[in-house]
């Protein structure tokens, strides 16, 4: 499958800009502190910068047990939700969900590590088969950020994202492909993988390659600017959607997620909180579908 025009553009706008690394991602300390308080050590670790792809892999490269295994799911998901206020509630969630999960996430980045990400992404699928309850609340959007940094912590071929952005560029560059975020199919994961694998192979030169993982940053930078996503936007990424006739959204999502987040934590401090957790939870979704929240 041939390299897709509108990936060749956003390849060389990304190129003529020096190829440079993906935003980090901002977050909050004290926000993911008030929901997983027994993780303040890990908070104190990674500091109060933002987090990047490449902080994120160092975690999983210290993968040796259930716990630090935890320690990177942990960390993969404050990448991956960034500022958005409910990432922490719902990172708790997910936690608390399922039995013995430390073991569990341990389990599967030893599947990714020794077995590819592919792999892990079935192994999960057929948990699920007979235990619906199994990682309860976490699908593949954020499943396979920790899928991703297993992979790229022992390989420089890792597995990538396959989240709702990356799900709306083939949707509309390939729609042939479609891509369904579930975990009951291991085949659109297999897809998005094979054609990206593919598509770095065409874009890479011997003195400059081109890994998998970049060709899917150059997709999630392309969508989320072209649909005005204030905090995933990429300067670089502003020339694909000019050349396309694409005019990026004013940026409006960090002030009405702050806002909300305000909001949050003098509930909390009134006591109130618990009572209007599911009107947040609304509000917080309304925000994040109307500007194209970071990962699905």
């Amino acid at each position: 499958m041939p390299v897709p025009i509108r990936l060749r553009t956003s390849f060389d706008s990304w190129a003529a800009a020096g190829r440079r690394a993906q935003v980090s991602s901002r977050w909050t300390p004290a926000l993911w502190l008030k929901y997983l308080p027994e993780h303040r050590s890990l908070f104190e670790r990674l500091g109060t910068e933002p987090v990047s792809r490449q902080v994120a892999t160092s975690w999983a490269r210290q993968i040796r047990d259930a716990s630090s295994a935890l320690d990177a799911f942990i960390v993969a998901m404050i990448w991956g939700y960034g500022p958005v206020g409910y990432g922490p509630y719902r990172t708790a969630r997910v936690i608390a969900a399922t039995p013995h999960f430390p073991d569990v996430v341990y389990d599967i980045a030893e599947v990714a590590r020794t077995q590819g990400g592919v792999a892990a992404y079935r192994y999960v699928s057929q948990r699920r088969s007979s235990d619906p309850g199994f990682l309860k609340h976490l699908g593949p959007a954020f499943g396979t950020k920790y899928i991703y940094f297993a992979t790229k912590a022992v390989s420089d071929r890792p597995t990538p994202v396959m989240d709702a952005i990356v799900q709306r560029w083939f949707r509309t560059n390939m729609p042939s492909v479609p891509l369904t975020l579930d975990w009951s199919r291991p085949s659109s994961y297999e897809a998005l993988v094979a054609h990206l694998d593919l598509w770095a192979a065409e874009l890479s030169t011997a003195e400059a390659p081109v890994r998998v993982d970049d060709v899917e940053y150059l997709i999630f930078a392309d969508q989320a600017t072209s649909e005005g996503s204030g905090e995933w936007s990429e300067t670089w990424a502003g020339t694909v959607a000019e050349w396309s006739g694409v005019r990026p959204k004013p940026e409006r999502t960090e002030s009405a997620i702050d806002l909300l987040t305000r909001l949050e934590d003098t509930l909390a401090r009134r006591g109130k909180a618990a009572e209007a957790a599911t009107h947040l939870m609304a509000l917080y979704a309304l925000v994040a579908d109307s500007s194209g929240e970071r990962r699905g």
